[in-house]
């Protein structure tokens, strides 16, 4: 039986050392069918030169798209994914690397039990492995304790729609991360275009609309020294600024599409209400009290609780102290 092709797509920009490391993991994949599409979003010099030096002793199959200026990363994908022949595609960043067994083994998976998505473990390494490691594995067992999942095999997991409720509280980086079908890829409509947070933006679309899984094995080894928005030290609620766009995005498409029911647009819309009110206390917490109290009313009209006037009282005390 022919393997189906899978194409293994890299955004990258100004890390043509780390880019190499990330291509040799692709080198030794014990999977047979693939293809490299690097997207160059911007690098102040083409990589493309570089990518077909090192690659020139090897049969793998490769293509390098320039940006000459950056479009982000969520174009990056869309724009990689576009310039792809696989059957199956794989997002991977360039700073980290795939096991040698990795994409053999979600094939696997996603062939057998029809999967239009597979999600797999992740392993930290670099100088904060140890603590976004304990992290990691306390987010993914949270997700996993409150979802009715079906265990075919003790290192697999299938999800009902369960995994939306959940995803919709947290999107922990071990859902970030998988290998898709093409065929669900375009069904999404892709990443939204200068998205902060794409991968779990579009992990949340996935959930909404497909058949997901999640392999426990430790695919996946994520770098964490320091250099992207997971593993920086930013204020909560800039992030949390972030986490309310892709909630204001996904409550729009929800509604704009035949494929999502009543219950999920109705837990999208909650799940928006809560990201007012969690962005509305980061603002509180920044001492910006009229920015926060926009917030909490976008929050009362989304979905009202009681918690917010309590909220709204605390604020109003809170500024007439602190004047």
């Amino acid at each position: 039986m022919e393997n189906p092709l899978v194409s293994v797509i890299i955004s990258t920009k100004n890390r043509p050392t780390l880019l190499l490391q990330t291509i040799d993991s692709i080198l030794v994949q014990t999977y047979p069918s693939l293809e490299l599409v690097i997207i160059d979003d911007g690098s102040s010099q083409s990589v493309a030169p570089l990518v077909a030096e090192h690659l020139a002793q090897h049969h793998l199959k490769h293509n390098c798209i320039r940006h000459e200026v950056s479009q982000g990363l969520a174009i990056a994908r869309n724009v990689g994914a576009s310039h792809s022949a696989g059957q199956y595609l794989y997002f991977l960043d360039d700073d980290d690397l795939l096991v040698n067994s990795a994409l053999e083994v979600l094939v696997d998976i996603i062939q057998e039990y029809k999967l239009d998505c597979v999600f797999n473990n992740i392993e930290p390494f670099g100088q904060e492995a140890l603590i976004k490691a304990n992290e990691l594995e306390q987010a993914t067992n949270r997700v996993l304790a409150g979802v009715a999942a079906r265990k075919p095999r003790e290192d697999v997991y299938l999800f009902d729609s369960n995994l939306l409720k959940m995803l919709l509280l947290t999107v922990p980086t071990s859902f970030q991360k998988g290998l898709v079908t093409r065929d669900f890829w375009i069904q999404t409509g892709g990443m939204r275009p200068h998205s902060e947070l794409p991968d779990s933006e579009w992990a949340i679309k996935a959930a909404l609309l497909g058949k997901c899984g999640l392999v426990l094995q430790k695919l996946y080894r994520w770098r964490v020294d320091g250099q992207n928005i997971y593993s920086m030290k930013k204020d909560e609620y800039r992030i949390q600024y972030h986490v309310v766009a892709n909630m204001e995005a996904l409550v729009k498409y929800g509604s704009e599409s035949a494929q999502v029911g009543k219950e999920s647009r109705q837990l999208l819309k909650q799940a928006l209400a809560k990201s007012y009110y969690d962005l509305a206390w980061g603002y509180r917490e920044q001492a910006e009290y009229a920015k926060a109290f926009q917030t909490l009313l976008k929050a009362s009209s989304v979905n009202f609780k009681f918690r917010h006037i309590l909220f709204a009282m605390k604020l109003v005390l809170r500024a007439l102290t602190n004047k």
